[in-house]
């Protein structure tokens, strides 16, 4: 092979793919972190996680996607976590075979494929059958990884595809929009035979894919100083595409880095707000209209030049959606995404993306019925604008929805008062949040039942927040909040904190949790929740780690009917390492040897170990998230205060 300074030399080559043959001799992987990554006798260790991974690859002939090397580093780990100590020695031992594969010849892997694929798949099979999630994930990707999606010579494989699309996204700082991948993973089989040449296809499985793996094994430094000296080479080749494929590829190359504003901290790209709606789409399990699509991109730009507070959040977010999280934690995150996202896009009759969003949403619910509302036209207070029945109603009855009660003839009347005394002293800042309240209650209506309460468990705690913070200067606000604490005190007499609602939704989390992790002990399940709620009841504990169990509990009634066993798995392990120190005693799944003993330590000490655990393992965006400034201005402007609405993000990655 010629040396670098000899290959640069060369005249340009003409296809891209040719390229990148260039990187094969600058990259060399990078020494394995000693960190563990999960117990054991031995402990998983960085350098034993990289060894497996490289044995699949060999033993299977397949090549992961970066995405799919975090993921199987994922499983592996919980995999070995709960492996009897006999299974963790041999493993330990039968790994180093294939240190340094990847730098042996493909004769010298052959061996070793042909002396370990039939033990590495028999195995795989026997712990699929007992629902192992790693060796069920395992198998469905090697599968897919060798689907031959265009004839050749050579063949293009799946594992081929996806791994090119990674790398020129990564090396082009670029991420592709879904569509636009969806676009790619179609255009590349269709142009394999027809317009690619067969030494082009040679040097994409035979050259490219090889660099490829090495990259991705890389330390981050030294993949940046890959992607520095192959940039060029990419851009330059698209300056002269020769077939659809390139021509879309440098078209879309273009549009992603099209600067829409300037930083800090970044620019702000087109490709980075067509991110943001990667999100909603991602958050509700929608997919928006391109027409709706640009008009977020107009706000977005908006908000970047005229609040800077947003940027950060907003690349963040963009962020985000390369790599979305998964599995049972992941969908808990999505699930607070999908909250936040939902009370935003309920709000602000005049912003045309939400109304867009709403009506992609009902489509999507067809059989959602919301209640009469009513009538709109009698005339309470004139004003500009007015108040009307229909309005004052409306406000009334969100509230109502927000507190989980209905209120009084006498609590109406009362009501009703505040919101007359809002036109009569022509307070334009409340009379706009009180209409506002009443059009987010005609669109919470059309939320599914399940959906709604998802909403109000993370917006209760928002909006009391702010009628706290406003109750000696808004009288509504002030009267609003009274009832709710009289239907609601606090547990400990003069002292606020949590409520006997929080008390009990602690404990049902509990109960529910610890019967996932013993198999339906309920005896065990009593005992947990009622320690932890008495200790509650005497003031032991801080606030936030028991009224965040309402919320906690809304995310798991929403998502555990539709999540899979091995998402479920995965999260009562979770709950089982902070429940074990209790005394609870997990009943183990099938593939799942048992743990270490438990020890007895405090039982408050431990739900805060769990509500913490919870907390970090969220990996939530927090594009629109209720928490603190985000939603806390839509907040402000729905209730009557002399808070106006901002539309902007917040990222605060737990």
């Amino acid at each position: 092979m010629l040396s670098v300074t000899a290959r640069m030399a060369q005249p340009p080559l003409p296809r891209l793919p040719r390229r990148l043959a260039v990187l094969l001799l600058l990259v060399a992987a990078h020494p394995a972190s000693a960190a563990d990554l999960a117990p054991g006798a031995p402990p998983l260790t960085q350098d034993l996680a990289d060894l497996r991974r490289d044995a699949v690859e060999v033993a299977l002939d397949i090549q992961f996607t970066a995405r799919q090397l975090r993921e199987h580093q994922r499983l592996y780990a919980w995999h070995w976590k709960y492996a009897t100590a006999d299974r963790q020695k041999a493993e330990a031992a039968f790994l180093p075979a294939f240190r340094g594969a990847f730098e042996k010849t493909e004769a010298d892997r052959k061996a070793l494929r042909e002396k370990h694929r039939a033990a590495l798949l028999a195995e795989a099979k026997e712990r699929a059958e007992k629902g192992s999630p790693y060796h069920r994930w395992l198998l469905a990707t090697a599968d897919r990884a060798a689907e031959v999606i265009a004839a050749g010579p050579p063949p293009l494989r799946r594992d081929a595809l996806e791994n090119t699309l990674e790398f020129i996204q990564w090396v082009l700082r670029m991420q592709l929009t879904v569509r636009q991948q969806e676009e790619f993973l179609r255009l590349v089989p269709a142009e394999w035979n027809r317009d690619t040449a067969k030494t082009d296809r040679e040097t994409i499985i035979n050259e490219f894919l090889p660099v490829y793996r090495k990259v991705v094994r890389l330390a981050p430094g030294d993949r940046t100083t890959v992607r520095n000296m192959a940039e060029p080479l990419l851009l330059d080749a698209l300056k002269k595409p020769e077939t659809p494929l390139d021509r879309w590829l440098a078209g879309a190359h273009a549009e992603a880095n099209k600067v829409l504003a300037a930083g800090p901290p970044d620019a702000l790209t087109a490709g980075a707000t067509d991110q943001q709606a990667d999100f909603y789409d991602w958050a509700l399990g929608l997919r928006l209209a391109d027409d709706t699509r640009a008009e977020l991109r107009k706000l977005i730009v908006q908000d970047w030049t005229t609040i800077e507070s947003t940027r950060r959040g907003t690349l963040d977010t963009a962020r985000l959606m390369d790599d979305p999280p998964g599995g049972g934690a992941g969908e808990l995150s999505r699930l607070r995404d999908r909250a936040s996202t939902l009370l935003f896009v309920c709000g602000q009759p005049k912003n045309v993306v939400n109304r867009a969003t709403m009506d992609v949403y009902r489509k999507a619910h067809p059989g959602v019925k919301p209640p009469v509302l009513p009538d709109s036209r009698k005339v309470l207070a004139d004003g500009t604008p007015p108040l009307t029945e229909g309005e004052a109603e409306c406000a009334r009855m969100c509230f109502e929805w927000l507190f989980g009660f209905a209120f009084t003839d006498e609590q109406r009347a009362a009501f009703r008062k505040t919101q007359l005394d809002e036109w009569a002293r022509k307070d334009k800042g409340a009379m706009e949040g009180t209409l506002d309240n009443a059009f987010l209650y005609t669109q919470l209506m059309w939320l599914t039942p399940e959906d709604r309460e998802l909403v109000r468990a993370f917006a209760l705690p928002d909006f009391l927040k702010v009628m706290r913070e406003t109750k000696d200067t808004d009288p509504g606000n002030k009267w609003l909040l009274e009832q709710y604490e009289a239907r609601h005190p606090s547990l400990v007499k003069g002292k606020p904190g949590p409520t006997q609602a929080d008390a009990d939704a602690l404990g049902e989390l509990l109960r529910f949790q610890t019967r996932e992790v013993t198999g339906g002990d309920a005896g065990a399940a009593e005992k947990v929740a009622s320690v932890a709620v008495e200790k509650v009841k005497s003031g032991v504990g801080a606030v936030h780690e028991v009224t965040g169990a309402a919320q906690q509990l809304a995310l798991i009634r929403y998502a555990w009917p539709t999540l899979n066993e091995a998402d479920r798995q995965e999260l009562r392990d979770r709950w089982a390492d902070s429940l074990r120190p209790l005394g609870v005693s997990p009943k183990l799944a099938a593939w799942q040897a048992t743990p270490a003993p438990a020890r007895e330590i405090d039982m408050l000490a431990a739900w805060r170990a769990l509500q913490t655990q919870q907390q970090n393992t969220a990996m939530i965006s927090n594009m629109l998230r209720m928490q603190h400034q985000t939603n806390m201005t839509i907040i402000r402007n729905m209730g009557s205060t002399p808070y106006r609405y901002e539309y902007k993000y917040e990222y605060r990655r737990r």
